[in-house]
């Protein structure tokens, strides 16, 4: 059962920042990308775990501050 899952991440300061992080997002199998802004993340986990959206998002050089 999918599940939703709204980040707070840290080191975003642009535009860029956020269509990076979609892009890096959107190659994580069993995610939906829901919306991406500065400093916030929506996503649907279909097969994935939180922890490997984390995983994703430490790999563009952003940090996750707050799970919601």
């Amino acid at each position: 059962m999918p599940t939703s899952l709204e980040l707070v991440v840290g080191g975003m300061h642009c535009d860029a920042c956020a269509r990076r992080l979609r892009k890096a997002l959107e190659r994580v199998q069993g995610l939906r990308v829901d919306a991406v802004e500065v400093g916030r993340v929506r996503v649907t986990l279909e097969t994935t775990t939180a922890a490997e959206v984390s995983a994703a998002i430490a790999s563009t050089g952003f940090s996750v501050v707050e799970h919601r």
